[in-house]
């Protein structure tokens, strides 16, 4: 028995108690002696060490390496990720089984850590059996900023960039505190306008530290800690505005606990304080609104014909509400608020109750697109504006949708006993019907094409055939088609390459990527000779059907009725369904992790959109 261990036993209870000793795992309590010299009392009791071992025998990451390599004894250590690793799994394990676990304040032995960019430091801590020892491994995760290039990060602007012809002026502009509309101006900061010939106007604006100083000494008592800059445009002439805050700057206002905003006549560009939290660089915003009538008719085309616009207009009316604009930035993955201006003219014969029909449609460099509700907020005066939050920066239009809303209807249902089942394996003949019920096309007669082992008969044999004529999903060589069989991860992927595939050939704009898809990506179980090689691939440039953190993919596992609602919900762009609280399945609650997929799935319903561009039960 070590001697830095505490002896746990029962009270010892043996009279003229004459001392304990330790053999064989037991306390023996001897007792007095009687008259005979002879032992009056040996009591037994079991023995339990309460162990003070806090050392971790293993400790992994799911990306990256770990720097030192791992001892028991370090309890220091770092790895450096990519930008694309968003997060991080941290696997532990004790060297004494009877000692607890704790992965950043929560008990367990393994936990998945979203990454910020820069540092993110987690903490494993262990604690002994005896309660009191403890020790605590440390984990230093840097994350990189976004690749800078050309064509997707901005670099500073200076005066060499416009050509001898253009005319240079410079000027200054207000550095602000308060609400917009009950302000206060502090203090200036310089501006250079450049007047190209080809009628072009760009200013550059730079907000420097002294500047900065002034107005921060300015924010003690103030209610709204928002440092502004205004750049007027009286006219509307200017083609550009580039905005440099020096990386000084930025410290200044965030150990002022100040927000940072940008006010244009164009958008408002609202960064809050703990999004300046450990930006070490300087930041650019550059804000290009779509001036050009042939620039925002082609962009008007795009939005028209995009398939997600298209699902929520309902065949209604959508209309392009003001000045799209383009916002490019190096502050990317960190929360920014933008307004965008519902000027008077456009709300004319807009019914108050319809002001609810205004979202943004967003359009990404990479060509993925997707919409935001938005609220309605006062932008300046009493004119009005959409305000939505955005952590990734790309060409903001604002769209008045005349009916913002639609329904849906069940493509799943459950079992006579109430039950939905979400952890039972999803069969083919199953499968076939949930797409066949999201399809438009029916069941042609004439063109069927019978498997060994469906006869007319089945419950799915119409929804079979319809997968069938539309190259979706087939049988197997054999001349089967196994209705009872269950899906595999390989063969959801296949089907759900095929249905982006029909999908594209009748709509260019079904989905972001009919037009270009990138397949750089490898799974470490899945070798080029493998079958379904090509469409896991593809279903990882698709983002519906990824794999998982060790980066495997798993394709004979069977895929769960529950996962197959999430992945068809993401395939035919529904849902998640949100705004309800019971599922009507006595085996599915609402800490069920696909409770809102199933939702969506099973339940027929209304829809619109709320603030964050979540579809939400709309009560009729």
């Amino acid at each position: 028995m070590q001697p830095s261990r505490l002896i746990k036993s029962d009270m010892l209870t043996a009279r003229d108690n004459l001392g304990v000793t330790v053999a064989n795992g037991k306390i023996y309590a001897i007792g007095g002696y009687d008259g005979d010299h002879k032992l009056s009392t040996v009591e037994e009791y079991d023995l339990h060490l309460l162990r003070d071992n806090a050392k971790l025998s293993n400790l992994t990451i799911s990306e990256g390496e770990i720097t030192p390599e791992f001892a028991a004894e370090i309890d220091e250590y770092s790895v450096e990720v990519v930008n694309d690793i968003t997060s991080i799994e941290v696997s532990s394990t004790a060297e004494d089984e009877h000692a607890t676990i704790t992965i950043d304040g929560e008990e367990g032995t393994n936990k998945l850590m979203d990454l910020l960019v820069g540092v993110t430091v987690i903490e494993v801590e262990v604690t002994a059996e005896d309660g009191e020892t403890k020790k605590t491994y440390t984990i230093t995760v840097t994350r990189d900023a976004p690749p800078i290039s050309d064509e997707s990060t901005p670099k500073p602007r200076s005066n060499s960039d416009s050509n001898s012809n253009s005319k240079v002026k410079e000027k200054v502009v207000n550095v602000e505190i308060g609400t917009v509309g009950d302000s206060e101006v502090i203090s200036t900061t310089p501006i250079t306008q450049i007047s190209n010939k080809d009628g072009s106007i760009i200013d550059d604006v730079t907000l420097i530290p002294e500047r900065v100083e002034d107005v921060v000494d300015s924010l003690n008592g103030s209610n709204d800690k928002t440092v502004r800059i205004v750049i007027p445009d009286e006219e509307d002439k200017v083609t550009e505005v580039n905005v440099t805050i020096p990386a000084s700057s930025l410290s200044l206002m965030e150990n002022a606990d100040a927000n940072f905003e940008i006010y244009t006549i164009n958008t408002r560009i609202i960064v809050s304080n703990s999004s300046l939290d450990k930006f070490n660089e300087d930041l650019f915003f550059h804000l290009i609104p779509i001036k050009q009538e042939d620039e925002k008719k082609e962009l008007e085309d795009r939005i028209k014909k995009d398939e997600q616009v298209l699902n929520i207009a309902n065949d209604g009316e959508i209309q392009v509400i003001g000045r799209p604009i383009n916002i490019e930035t190096n502050m990317q993955s960190r929360p920014v608020t933008l307004i965008l201006p519902l000027k008077n003219k456009f709300l004319q014969g807009v019914r108050q109750n319809n002001l609810d029909n205004f979202v943004v449609f967003i359009e990404h460099s990479d060509g993925s697109t997707e919409m935001i509700k938005g609220k309605i907020v006062t932008y300046h005066d009493n004119e009005l504006g959409l305000q939505f939050d955005i952590d990734n920066f790309s060409t903001f239009t604002m769209l008045y949708i005349e009916d913002l809303t639609g329904s849906h209807t069940p493509y799943i249902y459950g079992f006579e006993d109430g039950t939905f089942r979400p952890d039972d394996f999803i069969t083919r003949a199953q499968m076939a019907a949930m797409l066949s019920r999201n399809l438009s096309e029916t069941f042609d007669e004439d063109n069927s094409l019978p498997y060994q082992d469906i006869t007319q008969n089945h419950w799915a044999f119409e929804e079979i055939n319809i997968l069938k004529q539309q190259g979706i999903m087939e049988g197997y060589t054999n001349g089967h088609f196994g209705p009872e069989d269950h899906i595999t991860r390989a063969q959801m992927a296949n089907i759900i390459d095929r249905w982006v595939q029909n999908q594209c050939e009748k709509n260019t704009h079904a989905y972001m990527f009919c037009e270009s898809i990138d397949e750089e990506f490898d799974y470490t179980d899945v070798t080029s000779d493998y079958w379904a090689y090509d469409s896991i691939l593809l279903n990882k440039t698709y983002g519906i059907m990824t794999g998982f953190h060790d980066n495997s993919f798993k394709s004979e596992e069977k895929l769960t009725r529950s996962e197959a609602v999430r992945i068809l919900n993401q395939l035919i762009k529904r849902g998640p369904l949100y705004g309800i609280d019971t599922s009507g399945f006595t085996d599915v609650h609402p800490d069920h992790w696909a409770f809102y997929e199933i939702i969506e799935s099973t339940l027929e319903h209304q829809w619109e959109l709320d603030e964050e561009g979540k579809e939400i039960k709309k009560e009729r």
